[in-house]
């Protein structure tokens, strides 16, 4: 999970690859978009409030420890 620079939680769900909200206090999550990555196992979130972006850390399920390093726009989910 990540936090931005307004305090917004923000989750990869590790199935779908999919990205949510977090409301912290109540525990409910929003669906922002689905990425669509199939096979990957997230390892890491973490945002940069000099870009705006989300960063993950992931790796592929079938590769054992190839990871890699990708970017969200918190907007849209891609």
């Amino acid at each position: 999970m990540a936090k931005d620079e307004d305090g917004v939680f923000y989750m990869l769900e590790n199935t779908t690859s999919s990205l949510y909200t977090v409301d912290i206090e109540t525990g409910i999550s929003t669906l922002i978009d689905i990425r669509g990555i199939g096979g990957l196992i997230e390892r890491d979130l973490a945002f940069d409030p000099t870009t705006g972006f989300l960063y993950g850390l992931y790796n592929y399920a079938n590769t054992g420890s190839q990871q890699q390093l990708f970017t969200i726009n918190k907007t849209t989910g891609m």
